[in-house]
């Protein structure tokens, strides 16, 4: 059975984990029908239309972070041989930040700038109880781990894009942001989110299961610690600059840096594998780093052109580029192995040694899975390349791929948690 280094005694109880992965699923398939009704906005790289900026939220928070939550969650307990501090704190965080995305969502939706306040307020407040729970659990861990000191940066910068966030929010109702100019907030909201937790998160996480799953032996490790310190390094420096300090390109160099080394890591645990095909989420790593390698690109050309109209349009490609391809893929990948083992630990962990039983990858048809990542990689490829010379029928049809591929990871996932499919195991 794969993934067994997913699951201790000293894991969650499994609803925890699950409610998060879930629910971020669903956010996902939400903001893709919310994204598709946005085509000509986003085509247009209109950055100020507010429903467009709901259905981003729905991707970041909806769909990155609830799940990346939930992740954690169950791996940090594994991963670092301590028991969560706080399941209650943990649902109380869910229930916090569930409500405050949907009704943030919600309000940019409508134009309702009055409803920022309560949603920013309950947004924060799930953070900060998520923060306060994981970051006391992994003070308690044994030191000199990777994980522990990445992912106690990645939660540090997630309260640091949470609070940008509510400043922002602020801005929007009128109430003054401390006298930083909108767009410097902007940017350095997205650079803690995209850079600091984001992707500080996958590297951290990805460090650990992507050679777990592919069953890789003999890799070289002593790129890891760089890579992630580059990474946090990168992210600070830029949301620095955002804010007005010269920083811009020692934060790209470094950031660049982190994500090369990271390539190279993902290419060496590829080759030292045991399996000769390649993993399901292995092959989601290498088309979601192709995507971060391309926005890493598009970025430094926004940077470096002259004109605002070219540079936005730059911009608004590269962030599709991350987050519709380098984030997602990775969230979907190893989503689409989380909650087929955590379900299979649910239902047939006990049974296991009485009787034939599934095997994990029997739980949902893997033509599901290779089209969840074949449609979502050509549709974030499609929408990345409309923006640029804001074609909204291409971009149109990218949405439309990679609403299919929401898809078909929402039926994987409910063919798993409804056991439609479950051949026993021969």
């Amino acid at each position: 059975m794969d993934g067994h280094g997913l699951a201790t005694s000293l894991a969650p109880r499994l609803d925890l984990p699950l409610r998060h992965l879930l629910a971020g699923a669903a956010f996902y398939l939400v903001a893709q029908v919310a994204l598709l009704g946005q085509a000509e906005n986003l085509a247009r790289a209109g950055y100020l239309a507010w429903p467009l900026a709901g259905a981003a939220h729905l991707l970041t928070l909806g769909w990155a972070t609830m799940v990346m939550m939930g992740a954690t969650l169950q791996l940090v307990p594994v991963l670092l041989r301590v028991r969560l501090r706080s399941e209650p704190l943990a649902r109380l965080a869910w229930w916090t930040f569930t409500i405050g995305t949907a009704l943030l969502a919600g309000s940019l939706f409508a134009g309702r700038p009055r409803w920022l306040g309560p949603a920013g307020a309950l947004l924060v407040s799930g953070v900060l109880l998520y923060a306060a729970n994981v970051g006391s659990t992994l003070a308690r861990a044994p030191r000199g781990q990777l994980q522990r000191w990445a992912l106690a940066a990645a939660t540090g910068f997630l309260v640091l894009t949470a609070l940008l966030g509510a400043t922002l929010a602020l801005g929007l109702t009128g109430t003054p942001a401390g006298g930083v100019a909108f767009p410097r907030l902007l940017g350095a909201h997205l650079a803690a989110g995209l850079l600091g937790w984001m992707s500080v998160t996958v590297f951290a996480a990805g460090y650990r299961l992507i050679p777990m799953f592919a069953l890789s032996h003999g890799y070289a490790q002593h790129r890891q610690g760089p890579a992630v310190a580059l990474l946090v390094a990168g992210a600070l420096a830029l949301v620095l600059y955002s804010l007005g300090a010269p920083t811009a390109v020692p934060g790209a160099l470094a950031a660049a840096a982190a994500y090369l080394l990271f390539g190279l890591d993902v290419a060496d645990i590829v080759r030292n594998r045991r399996r000769r095909v390649l993993e399901p989420v292995t092959r989601f790593t290498l088309a979601g780093l192709a995507f971060a390698l391309a926005s890493l690109g598009l970025a430094a050309l926004a940077f470096l052109v002259t004109g605002r109209p070219a540079a936005v349009r730059l911009a608004f490609s590269a962030a599709y580029a991350f987050l519709g391809g380098w984030i997602s893929l990775m969230v979907m990948g190893h989503l689409l192995k989380i909650v087929p083992f955590l379900t299979w630990l649910e239902r047939y962990a006990d049974q296991a040694g009485d009787r034939k039983v599934p095997l994990v990858r029997d739980l949902f048809s893997p033509w599901l899975g290779e089209a969840a990542l074949l449609l979502t990689a050509a549709g974030a490829a499609l929408v990345a390349a409309g923006v640029l010379p804001g074609l909204p029928a291409v971009v149109r049809a990218g949405l439309l791929l990679t609403l299919a591929g929401a898809v078909a990871l929402g039926a994987a996932l409910l063919q798993v948690r409804a056991g439609w499919r479950q051949p026993p195991r021969p």
